[in-house]
């Protein structure tokens, strides 16, 4: 093999770092990097796409403060893409999977859940749709805990929202209603996600929140963007089958271009 080839790696455990005197303050460090020509970064952080590491969770979390999740693939193309869907409803400040309990269910089955993860009410759910909400208020003077959900679930005059809703309108319908909970509800009257007023109030508390239109806020394999939303960028002329068959390398030589900046020629060739 030619000495060429052959270059100079080094671990974690080959560098230390010497600590010592400084006049730059913390809140003048500037962490933000690039980690391709369009998509920029507040902290130099990346999740592993891992099965065991990075889902919608660690996306989301990576997001909030700055870095980017990288989803992945063991899974099929349907879940990938409801795990970016996640992610990217997440950047309204929304519950995306929130609990739901059932009309038919027990009062008291909802009391165990409320107390187990500490939420103050849960929406009622039939086959995905949202048909109610139960809260303190309507359990407040409940006895009878054998009694179904249905029975004292607010029903009527529900207030719900789109998919896509701000923060801060979501800020005003809390506010006009007097309410602690939206229902996030699409045009079938699907349950999307919840939204809360501790949300709304800790919407502020992540001023390094991802909020980009082009890249999203995590990172899939083009099979799962397939689905929520590349086929907006299919040209006119192409026909749909070549557009997803031509994704897939199109994506792929753009990272590997990227990755030239900072990778050797060998390692590339490698890949």
């Amino acid at each position: 093999m030619s000495d060429q080839l052959i270059r100079e790696g080094l671990t974690f455990d080959d560098v230390l770092l010497s600590p010592g005197a400084s006049d730059v303050l913390p809140g003048d460090v500037d962490l933000r990097c690039q980690l391709t020509r369009e998509i920029s970064l507040d902290i130099p952080l990346l999740s592993a796409a891992m099965d065991t590491i990075t889902e919608h969770e660690t996306a989301i979390c990576l997001a909030q403060n700055g870095g980017i999740g990288m989803l992945h693939r063991n899974m099929p193309v349907s879940n990938q893409a409801a795990e970016v869907d996640k992610v990217k409803r997440s950047e309204s400040g929304m519950i995306v999977d929130p609990i739901t309990m059932r009309p038919e269910q027990p009062v008291f089955e909802a009391l165990d859940v409320m107390d187990r993860y500490r939420i103050s009410g849960v929406p009622v759910t039939r086959d995905g749709k949202a048909v109610g909400i139960l809260t303190n208020r309507d359990l407040r003077f409940v006895r009878d805990t054998d009694q179904e959900i249905s029975r004292v679930m607010t029903r009527e005059n529900l207030v719900t929202v789109p998919p896509g809703t701000t923060i801060d309108r979501a800020k005003e319908l809390l506010h006009k209603y007097r309410i602690e909970k939206l229902l996030v509800v699409d045009d079938h009257g699907m349950l999307c996600g919840l939204i809360t007023s501790r949300i709304s109030r800790r919407a502020n508390a992540f001023p390094m929140r991802r909020r980009t239109n082009s890249a999203g806020s995590c990172a899939a394999p083009p099979s799962a963007w397939a689905k929520t939303g590349w086929s907006e960028h299919r040209p006119w002329w192409m026909p749909e089958s070549m557009w997803w068959s031509w994704i897939p390398r199109t994506v792929t030589r753009r990272v590997y271009f990227e990755r030239s900046r900072t990778c050797t020629e060998h390692s590339l060739s490698c890949r």
